[in-house]
């Protein structure tokens, strides 16, 4: 729908953005999201009928060093998702005049967080938008994906 909207107005607009996150999140995290969501619908229904709850699959918790290992994976599709989309915006609209006029990388982080207008770093401001919180996502889920292999979590204990 977003791609039928863009070729009717010509315009990128936050609609397509929104249609884009939602399809590389249904891609990535929302496969797993979904069968959580699925169990979780199964067993309410089951008990409003008065019928057997399903039976859970058992998964596996992870911990330690296999714990940050799958941390680690997804964060590092989380960022090959987020730079090859940035390709593509540039790509697509270019980069901003203002880029240049910032100078060194504290100029252009306080041009990037502090222009209202959002005139960094693409010529599209509703892609500027996306990308300022998109990048602070980014890094908290860097930032959290990273810690389980400086402080890997604890097995629990099975009989608690």
């Amino acid at each position: 729908m977003g791609f039928f909207d863009y070729l009717r107005t010509g315009e990128f607009t936050s609609y397509q953005i929104i249609v884009l996150i939602l399809i590389v999140y249904a891609f990535t995290y929302g496969k797993s999201d979904f069968k959580k969501l699925d169990r979780y619908i199964q067993t309410k229904v089951a008990a409003w009928k008065g019928e057997p709850l399903p039976e859970k699959e058992k998964l596996k918790k992870l911990s330690g060093k296999e714990h940050a290992k799958k941390e680690r994976k997804q964060f590092y599709i989380h960022l090959i998702i987020y730079m090859a989309l940035h390709v593509i915006f540039a790509l697509l609209f270019g980069f901003s005049d203002s880029i240049l006029q910032a100078g060194s990388t504290g100029g252009f982080l306080d041009a990037w967080f502090d222009a209202s207008d959002s005139t960094i770093p693409f010529n599209n401001t509703n892609v500027n938008n996306v990308t300022r919180i998109w990048t602070l996502i980014l890094v908290i889920d860097g930032i959290i994906s990273l810690s389980y292999t400086l402080f890997p979590k604890k097995e629990k204990d099975a009989r608690t």
